[in-house]
């Protein structure tokens, strides 16, 4: 068995138009308050890890990790306390102005059990430092329509099939926001729109690559998601069922496929299933 290279990114999408998720440092406090390591788990068919990039893995326009929050609870408590929201020790909430506890819903789809699980298991998690979170179970269709595309949401937890391209403009950039639009997140930043812009239309092999390492960065510090994990299938294989061709790199001469660290991760998704000619050959007349 070997793990394939992970293709679906698991998040919780924050809406920028809202207080206090406007606010960054409460977002960072919320990504450091989380501890991903007993979440996340491997079924006998998919695996979960952390997520390490906004771009399919191997692209070659990004070969840079994107560094997200560590866990770090007291950090957590020290971002809320600076951002007003004070631990009341009676009731173990934090509490902003007027002692309106800090509090908001995440709302997943009812028929999507792993989301439920990540929800829940974020909201166990975010009790411990004094913010109460309630998980909100809706259909797909009105999770999308009353809440996605209204932006009438605080967080809602989503997947996305990680694109084999560098293009992120319909994501983060500004011009996408407002209700309806593929910017979900509401992002605003010029920074961040600047970026995407050159992104689209560099053709410098290592300008491109500092151009998406910066916006991994700017991801990372303004935290518009909590990014939970990738997820990939467990692939159980014949030894000798598999050989590569890559022709992209010009190489189109099949070789066969090794399962170690160089092996099938780092061909996808360039892998073609082995068939021998004889095997499926017929026999017919020879031309004349």
């Amino acid at each position: 068995t070997m793990h394939a290279e992970p293709r679906f990114q698991h998040f919780v999408a924050w809406n920028l138009d809202k207080a206090p998720w406007d606010q960054a440092p409460v977002r960072l406090a919320l990504a450091q308050a989380i501890n991903l390591e007993p979440i996340l788990r491997d079924t006998k068919t998919e695996f979960q890890q952390g997520v390490k990039s906004l771009f399919f893995p191997g692209i070659e326009s990004c070969d840079a990790t994107m560094a997200l929050p560590l866990y770090d609870p007291r950090g957590a408590e020290a971002l809320f306390e600076a951002q007003g929201f004070h631990l009341n020790k009676t009731t173990g909430m934090r509490e902003g102005a007027k002692g309106i506890p800090l509090a908001f819903t995440v709302s997943v789809s009812e028929s999507n059990e792993e989301h439920l699980r990540l929800a829940t298991a974020l909201a166990e998690q975010w009790a411990g430092v004094g913010v109460g979170v309630k998980v909100e179970a809706l259909s797909w269709n009105d999770l999308l329509s009353t809440r996605l595309l209204n932006r009438e949401f605080d967080g809602v937890l989503l997947s996305w099939e990680i694109p084999y391209e560098r293009d992120r403009f319909a994501v983060w950039h500004s011009s996408q926001a407002g209700p309806g639009g593929t910017n979900f997140t509401g992002l605003n930043d010029p920074g961040v729109d600047e970026t995407l812009e050159k992104i689209r239309f560099e053709s410098d092999p290592a300008l491109l690559k500092n151009l998406t390492a910066r916006l991994q960065e700017s991801i990372a510090r303004l935290q518009p998601c909590l990014f939970l994990c990738d997820t990939g299938r467990i692939l159980t294989l014949r030894t000798g069922s598999l050989e590569v061709f890559r022709p992209q790199s010009g190489d189109r001469t099949p070789k066969p496929l090794s399962l170690g660290k160089a092996g099938l991760p780092h061909s996808r998704p360039w892998w073609v299933r082995q068939e021998t000619v004889e095997k499926h050959r017929l026999d017919f007349p020879e031309p004349r």
